[in-house]
């Protein structure tokens, strides 16, 4: 059976494109035709008569035959608790209203799992555990008569409001302040703190117990391929909304009600799901509108199943404590979240991210884009590690009294929250700015905001944070002090503008713990030692490879020397992969073959004396791949060694990897002369791409084979993480020659890069995270090493900057740049550290480069050069260029800052630096040289800074004279 769609459509899609995450398609549930109404089994809506046997009679009936929908008509509809069957559709009609008895001996108790044991809980209203292929759609309303479940506080209601409770059935609590609605044979245990779930498990407790466990109004439990679309949810018992570790979910225009002051009213909560898309809904709740959580304390470590691959788009909330959350219960791990495209509107907080020091979990790559509020009561940007518990903010001000916190270790139960990136929020009216408010033992790490725009009653607060970089940040506040900084590391922020004010003499830096505090271009805490500090502790949290031992020789696959071994290649892999990984081992001879796909743990490894020459026909090429070209997104020729979505893969050992360019085939697709043929036709295939990107035509039809002659790169690492490139040869490349694309965690160690073919580039780490190049070697055509963001639109819609790459102890040869950053630089690129390395040849032309145009854009914040020894070279030691390609002018203004060259030594160039700005604004920001040697400056009167502010150069000589 094939994914029915339920109707015509529902194209989900398209809310798929440009993510930040690797994501699969999401699969709709399998539904057959059968269709029967509830009436046929004597239901009734009047209001009056109890459906429940109705219900369940019409889902047993569907189910036998295979499943179908189940038509609620127009009525209103009374009954007990459902329990949704797979391959059923429950459907509403205009003007069904299905209301849930109150009568609570209607739903039995069932065990299940929250905080640290599992617990008696009564079934919900809509329940299915452990089934597939369900939905509930239509437009109907359903109602879980919350009313007659959930205490009251007085003060969340008027005097009047309160009166008339009292004159209901019910009991409040000794001290008069909270009314529940249960009968007075329950009194003394109405008495106890509300909503504690206690360990009661014998029959007696239970019947005492049973009326405090509020049941959700819908939990699917553990179900794939879940459909809820067009329904209005409301007035639930206690939760609305309750999927737990379920797959491939759809919320698709759905409407979320309950009373503002609703006691645990929370509108739709995720729990250790996978694959879930929630768009075009809105919610209007007592508390949490859309909440991720994966479980609580040890339950959830131990469980170990976190929420992943979650879209929010196109969402409104209206009322609710936090418009989309985290937490608090998160102790699993929450990974790869989008929220884009929604409107908080009177929320207490607009996005809150919860947690304290017994949840542990691990919460990181969140995407939060083009979020709007207004009327935000408190934050509207909120990270709280200290949930309901004392806060850093507050301990440090107790600590400035004299009274200093103790620092715990770090353990199992310290929760983990990093690589966090908000761009395009705004928010109108909120009580403070923003709070990020981490843990000495684990700082909020990783934090970017990016034109972000807040206007508060307070100012923002940043406490233990790490790395945080804001971009474009205006703060309008009512405070004096519109920003306080608590004792964290390496935060930046540009072009952030406080009550008006660009200079940041009115922000608070406090705390002994602070390192690398730079605002607007001015260090308000900073020392040079912390930039090479930090980047050891990049250089420590890369994750490395590991692999099985077990070795796939592929001579067992019918591999034989001096032959096409592209069939045995890849049953050696598929193998590798399929047993659990281990080694895939070309012992020493030649060999031949097309493309290689690699897969996850496995490890490519190439004897001494193992040569393996890729066929140079462009059709052993295909079928096409998704891939990006000069930083443009495509499905073109796969490049000859390709891995997509992998983890934990490598390509080791001393042998060769010949990818057999020449100007007799690959190379002749640049539009050169070759021995045989002048090709005219070069670039038809790029100038396609180029205007199919410049008028943003969908992926799926960016579509080019041969005859669009695109020259495929060597190695192609795309969306993987946890990438090895180790002691190979390289050589005879059709195009780029390593091309780490969308990766995370890559390593590329005693390379040696030897191709001077056109477009020869060594390594180019493409929108790249914590990438180390180490001990190889270069002799290219074009850069040794070019670190790119994507180009033009395509950049700037993925949005995902390169960031921590990290280049040492390698020796360039030859180049057009020993080390690049851009053109191809849309979507930026932060923190690139080069160290020790040798740039010796009289044809390269800059060894240290950055370039880009106002077509590409993109902020580069953070180039640090150091003991960089550079024999000869045919321009200039250093370059920044922000007209590349001669292109004057532009939408998007690039921005260079931050750029720090020491111990640089140089014997020979024509000039020195050259930095290449605008003539009519400053772009460039913040570069320094110190104890920098440039001697054999040939022509230093080309030495120019055009279009820059604070250029610094600290006991550094150009022929041996001082530069003041």
């Amino acid at each position: 059976m094939g994914w029915f769609v339920l109707s015509a459509g529902n194209d989900y899609s398209r809310f798929l494109h440009h993510l930040p995450f690797d994501m699969p398609q999401l699969q709709l549930p399998d539904i057959p035709g059968n269709r029967i109404s509830l009436t046929e089994y004597g239901g009734v809506g009047d209001g009056i008569t109890l459906n429940t046997e109705c219900f369940r009679e019409a889902i047993e009936h569907l189910s036998a035959k295979g499943g179908g929908t189940l038509v609620v008509p127009t009525g209103i509809w009374l009954t007990g608790p459902i329990r949704l069957k797979s391959h059923i559709e429950l459907h509403l009609e205009k003007n069904a209203l299905l209301i849930f008895t109150s009568d609570f001996w209607s739903y039995p108790s069932r065990s299940t799992f929250f905080t640290e044991v599992f617990y008696r809980q009564l079934q919900s209203p809509i329940s299915a555990y452990n089934e597939s292929d369900i939905a509930i759609t239509g437009e109907g309303v359903i109602d879980g008569s919350g009313q007659d479940w959930r205490p009251v506080r007085k003060n969340k209601v008027t005097v009047d409001e309160w009166e008339h409770l009292q004159r209901k059935s019910g009991v409040l609590n000794d001290a008069g302040t909270i009314w529940y609605p249960m009968a007075d044979d329950v009194q003394r245990y109405a008495r106890r703190e509300e909503n504690i779930i206690h360990k009661y498990n014998t029959p007696d407790e239970w019947v005492r117990l049973k009326d405090y466990v509020r049941p959700e109004l819908m939990h699917l439990y553990h179900c794939e391929r879940v459909l809820l679309q067009g329904v209005t949810f409301q007035n639930s018992p206690f939760w609305n909304l309750h999927p737990e570790l379920c797959k491939h979910l759809i919320v698709d225009g759905v409407c979320v009600r309950n009373p503002w002051n609703s006691q645990n009213g929370d509108g739709l909560d995720i729990e250790s799901c996978q694959n879930v898309l929630v768009v075009q809904s809105t919610f209007d709740v007592g508390d949490d509108a859309v909440c991720i959580k994966s479980g609580r304390n040890e339950a959830g470590r131990l469980r170990g199943m976190p929420a992943k691959n979650v879209v929010v788009e196109d969402c409104t909330v209206f009322h609710g404590h936090g418009g989309f959350v985290v937490g608090s219960e998160m102790s699993g791990g929450v990974h790869s979240i989008l929220v884009r495209n929604c409107k908080f509107l009177n929320t207490d907080t607009g996005l809150r991210f919860k947690s304290n020091r017994q949840r542990g979990g691990h919460v990181s790559d969140i995407y939060i884009q083009n979020v709007y509020m207004c009327g935000i009561a408190a934050e509207p940007i909120l990270f709280d590690m200290y949930y309901q518990g004392k806060s850093a903010v507050e301990a440090m001000e107790d600590a400035l009294k004299g009274s200093m916190e103790t620092i715990p270790p770090v353990t199992e139960k310290t929760p983990k929250f990093d690589h966090i990136h908000i761009s395009d929020v705004h928010c109108y009216q909120a009580g403070r700015a923003l709070l990020f408010d981490g843990l000495p033992e684990q700082n909020i790490s990783d934090i970017t905001l990016r034109n972000v725009t807040i206007h508060a009653v307070e100012g923002g607060v940043f406490s233990e944070c790490t790395a945080v970089r804001m971009e474009g940040v205006t703060i309008q506040t009512n405070d004096s002090v519109p920003l306080k900084v608590y004792n964290s590391k390496r935060l930046t922020g540009n072009r952030v503008i406080c009550n008006g004010d660009r200079i940041a003499k009115n922000i608070w830096v406090k705390g002994n713990r602070n390192e690398g505090v730079t605002i607007n271009d001015i260090a308000l805490c900073e020392r040079e030692s912390d930039l090479w500090k930090y980047c050891g502790q990049v250089a420590g949290f890369i994750q490395t490879t590991s692999f099985r031992n077990q070795d796939y020789v592929i001579s067992h696959y019918g591999a034989q020397k001096n032959q096409n071994i592209t069939e045995s290649l890849k049953a050696a892999i598929q193998a590798c992969h399929t047993d659990g990984g281990g080694r895939v081992v070309i012992p020493k001879g030649e060999y031949y073959t097309a493309a290689i796909h690699l897969l996850s743990n496995v490890n490519l490894h190439l004897e001494k004396g193992a040569v393996l020459r890729f066929l140079t026909s462009p059709e052993d090429y295909l079928p096409v791949v998704v891939s990006r070209w000069e930083g443009v997104d495509c499905r073109t020729l796969s490049p000859l060694i390709y891995a997509n979505g992998q983890t934990n893969v490598a390509i080791t050992g001393a042998g060769t990897l010949d990818g057999q360019a020449s100007r007799d085939n690959w190379w002749s697709w640049k539009g050169r002369k070759s021995s045989s043929e002048q090709n005219t036709e070069a670039k038809v295939g790029k100038d396609k791409l180029l205007w199919m990107e410049q008028n943003r035509i969908s992926l799926d039809e960016r579509i080019f084979s041969v005859n669009d002659k695109l020259r495929p790169p060597f190695i192609q690492f795309y969306r993987c993480n946890r990438v090895l490139v180790e002691g190979v040869t390289i050589i005879r490349s059709p195009f780029w020659m390593l091309h780490p694309l969308l990766s995370k965690n890559v390593i590329v160690r005693g390379v040696k890069f030897d191709s001077h073919g056109p477009n020869n580039d060594g390594c180019d780490p493409e929108s790249c995270e914590n990438v180390l190049i180490e001990s190889c070697d270069f002799n290219n055509g074009d850069d040794c090493v070019a670190i790119k963001s994507g180009k033009n639109n395509d950049g700037r819609t993925w949005n995902l900057p390169s960031r921590n790459i990290i280049v040492r102890n390698c020796i360039m040869r030859d180049g057009h740049a020993g080390v690049a950053v851009g053109s191809e630089i849309s979507g930026s690129c932060y923190d690139v550290w080069v160290r020790d390395c040798v740039m010796d040849s009289p044809s390269m032309d800059r060894p240290l480069r950055i370039k880009s145009n106002a077509l590409r854009g993109g902020v580069v914040d953070g180039f640090y050069a150091r003991d960089i020894r550079i024999g000869e070279c045919k321009q200039a030691v250093l370059r920044l260029e922000l007209q590349y390609e001669r292109v004057q002018s532009g939408p998007y203004n690039p921005v260079f800052r931050n750029i720090y060259l020491e111990n640089v030594t140089c014997k020979k160039s024509s000039y020195g630096i050259l930095i290449e700005g605008f003539e009519d604004r400053i772009s460039i920001f913040n570069v320094r040289l110190k104890n920098c040697r440039l001697k054999g400056i040939q022509t230093p009167e080309l030495n120019k800074i055009v279009g820059a502010e604070k250029v610094e150069f600290v006991n550094t000589t150009f022929n041996n004279k001082s530069i003041e």
